[in-house]
């Protein structure tokens, strides 16, 4: 990683990093499978620059992840009710975009300033967005 020092100032307000597979304007996780260096810019390099930069300037960081980096299997069956833990490893690769996720999310969890919340699907208020 590059040195931070050319990375404008950060503030402890909030900061929104673009997720790749909104680029097309919607969620599209089909746009990561031909954008592949774009989604690893983003989705890896960019979020681990972001607690980097947090971390040197003493701030938490809250990743506001993906839930689609497992799957139900034979220990979480559907509609068990079974959920993942936190020590739980990623066991869904089915997408370029779920690689990256799960990949940046284990390198995350050696700064101490990032806490990572995981939604399954996204949330809007457009309730209308189907």
């Amino acid at each position: 990683m590059t040195s931070t020092t050319a990375i404008p100032q950060v503030f402890s307000s909030t900061l929104l990093l673009p997720d790749p597979s909104g680029v097309t304007g919607r969620p599209n996780v089909d746009w990561c499978e031909s954008h592949k260096p774009e989604t690893i810019r983003t989705n890896v390099v960019g979020t681990l620059t972001l607690a980097d930069v947090c971390r040197e300037q003493g701030l938490l960081m809250m990743n506001y992840a993906t839930g689609c980096i497992f799957e139900y299997d034979d220990a979480h069956p559907q509609g068990s009710g079974i959920g993942f833990k936190e020590e739980d490893k990623p066991n869904f690769t089915g997408s370029f975009y779920s690689k990256t996720k799960a990949m940046v999310e284990e390198l995350l969890k050696e700064f101490d300033n990032v806490c990572t919340l995981r939604v399954r699907m996204p949330i809007s208020s457009d309730l209308s967005n189907a």
